[in-house]
């Protein structure tokens, strides 16, 4: 007779998202459930544990939390086993950024200050950034103005919108989740040209 352990990682249950982008520095975590999935260890694979590393805590109960860690820019490839065997889900991208290796560039970054009706023009850099999504968000005194963003060259964005109210407006630029430096920037927008 022998004793044969059967793992069935189709039972594994995720609970909250895994994280495809993390920045520099900091970690984003979820839960995994093991509940049905038979007997196994949990095992933390990464093409580049420079890049990501992973913290697995044991919260009894056939509960895991998992937290992964960015320590420097890059893509890489992650992996979860159970007993020995990928998870659902697994091997997946996550980019890690650094939203502190931005800038931003443009006359209107300089002075601080636009024109009703005329064009506004901004650049975001993110040569060393690595990979994520640039959000920009532009909030007049009583309504956010429509903005476009466009690559327009490896590594630059450009920020373009049309301030349509007087007075004060507020840019926040974010790189993945975090704010880039300079952000949020406070203009004032005059009177122009523009009607």
């Amino acid at each position: 007779p022998f004793t044969l352990n059967v793992v069935d990682v189709s039972r594994c249950q995720l609970l909250g998202d895994v994280p495809t982008v993390i920045q520099a520095g900091s970690m984003a975590g979820f839960i995994l459930k093991t509940r049905g999935a038979g007997p196994g260890t949990l095992t933390f694979l990464c093409s580049n544990n420079a890049v990501v590393t992973c913290d697995i805590e044991n919260k009894g109960l056939d509960t895991y939390s998992i937290h992964l860690s960015g320590t420097c820019v890059g893509v890489v490839e992650v992996s979860l086993l159970w007993g020995g065997f990928i998870l659902p889900y697994f091997p997946i991208r996550v980019s890690v950024c650094d939203a502190r290796l931005c800038k931003m560039l443009g006359q209107v970054v300089a002075t601080r200050s636009a024109n009703v009706g005329e064009l506004v023009t901004f650049a975001v850099s993110h040569l060393q950034g690595g990979e994520a999504t640039l959000s920009v968000t532009i909030d007049g005194p009583t309504a956010q103005c429509n903005v476009e963003i466009a690559e327009t060259k490896p590594s630059t964005h450009e920020v373009r919108f049309i301030p349509w109210e007087l007075g004060e407006h507020t840019i926040n630029v974010k790189w993945g989740t975090q704010t880039i430096p300079d952000s949020p920037i406070h203009i004032n927008v005059g009177i122009g040209g523009g009607s």
